[in-house]
């Protein structure tokens, strides 16, 4: 009986609440960059650097979300969001000799557990998330073109990086305005940091010529995993383990603009 009757007030403080999911979708900009790769030109006089730079958050994003207010100002709320970051490109040139044409792209998809809170009672509320950022899943793809001069010859390597953990933080800072009882529009800006080392990181495409020699390739040609430390014994080494580095932290930290909308379930009492 006890059980019953909690589980009735249970649903009726739950009937209080304001339930409610939507979508959004944006573009985000990188900011603390670091450098990715670099630019370099090499002529039988001089030899020009430059760096490529930036941060993997700088990109599309998209996602979804649901969440519930306590009362009329505060409320939680979880998303999902995926970010798809725009391409980075470098160049190295040994002229008469050979040229390597490098594409770095990412992918990231995040879980976002956050508080909002909103002030005001108007159709325009303005307010505030705050919360954390936990990488789900994602990865790195480093495609290289190498072109050989002298022997006319292509060699295009694929290398995906993937796995890992990953904590970040972000907020941001919007408004709402209600359409009608059930939807509501919002715009906000927001601010991503995070960095992301990946574990693993393995070969998916190895072309010489267009012909497909990645089974050629040995476990240790074809796989890397990435640890904070290791030590390297010469006596222990074999081709069918995969070779060990050490984590490099990439950067992902952003900020950007959302726009979205969203369904109440539930009209607040």
């Amino acid at each position: 009986m006890l059980l019953m009757c909690y589980f009735i007030f249970l649903l009726q403080k739950l009937e209080a609440q304001k339930f409610y999911a939507g979508i959004n979708a944006g573009y985000n900009f990188g900011i603390a960059s670091q450098n990715l790769s670099s630019n370099v030109n090499t002529t039988a006089g001089q030899t020009s650097n430059a760096v490529v730079k930036g941060s993997f958050g700088n990109g599309l994003n998209a996602g979804c979300f649901g969440g519930y207010w306590l009362n009329s100002n505060i409320g939680f709320e979880l998303q999902a969001s995926y970010t798809l970051s725009r391409d980075f490109k470098a160049n190295y040139v040994n002229e008469g000799i050979y040229t390597q044409k490098t594409d770095l792209t990412a992918t990231m998809l995040k879980v976002l557990p956050c508080i909002i809170i909103t002030v005001g009672d108007k159709k325009i509320r303005p307010y505030v998330k705050m919360g954390m950022a936990f990488r789900v899943a994602g990865n790195i793809t480093s495609t290289v073109n190498y072109y050989d001069v002298q022997l006319a010859s292509t060699t295009i390597t694929e290398t995906k990086y993937t796995k890992g953990f990953s904590l970040g933080m972000f907020s941001a800072l919007g408004a709402s305005k209600k359409l009608n009882e059930k939807f509501t529009f919002f715009m906000e800006a927001l601010i991503n940091v995070q960095s992301w080392a990946p574990n693993n990181g393995d070969i998916t495409k190895y072309t010489i010529n267009g012909v497909d020699m990645t089974s050629n390739l040995n476990v240790n040609q074809r796989n890397i995993q990435f640890n904070n430390s290791y030590v390297f014994d010469k006596s222990a080494y074999t081709q069918w383990k995969p070779r060990q580095e050490l984590k490099q932290y990439q950067p992902f930290s952003s900020i950007g603009i959302n726009v979205g909308v969203y369904y109440s379930f539930i009209k607040k009492k």
